[in-house]
């Protein structure tokens, strides 16, 4: 079973902080999209495990246009 410890769980402008050219609202739209994944709290916050966001370090142009590479302009693979 994966454990997820609560240094390794990132808010959207933390995760935004660590991608190239990204904002807090587009890793919130990713993750409303599913694009990546998320652990949501019952009262619906949102954070992301670092290692994932890490990870999206290598695969993210230094551009902001709201596309996640590896899925194309329409979200899918």
């Amino acid at each position: 079973m994966h454990k997820c410890y609560t240094s390794d769980l990132l808010t959207a402008r933390e995760a935004a902080q660590i991608l190239p050219s990204t904002s807090a609202a587009t890793v919130s739209r990713w993750a409303r999209d599913r694009l990546i994944p998320y652990v949501e709290l019952p009262n619906g916050r949102r954070f992301f495990e670092r290692q994932v966001i890490e990870s999206l370090v290598t695969r993210i142009p230094a551009r902001d246009d709201g596309i996640l590479p590896g899925f194309g302009g329409s979200g899918e693979c």
